[in-house]
């Protein structure tokens, strides 16, 4: 899988490239929380989210990530999900 990284125009590749480019458009790093940290998203977002748990304990949509677990939201999913912190969540 090719892997771009762009921060607000990404250079769209040709019809016949769409189909194996990820283009990762923002991230984020939870680490060192000292109380749980609930996010709620009743519409969810334009486009989709990937919540990757390195270490600890993610609570989502009734499911436990734990290490090396993911979950993707699809675009304008509700999205509901708390990063544990007794767990040392990253």
């Amino acid at each position: 899988m090719k892997k771009f990284f762009a921060s607000r125009n990404p250079v769209i590749p040709g019809d016949e490239e769409k189909s194996c480019w990820l283009y990762v458009t923002n991230c984020g790093y939870y680490r060192g929380i000292t109380e749980d940290s609930r996010t709620v998203r009743s519409i969810g977002r334009s486009d989709y989210h990937l919540i990757y748990c390195k270490s600890g304990r993610i609570l989502t949509g009734g499911q436990t990530l734990t290490d090396g677990d993911f979950r993707i939201y699809a675009p304008g999913e509700l999205q509901d999900y708390t990063y544990a912190a007794g767990e040392q969540t990253s």
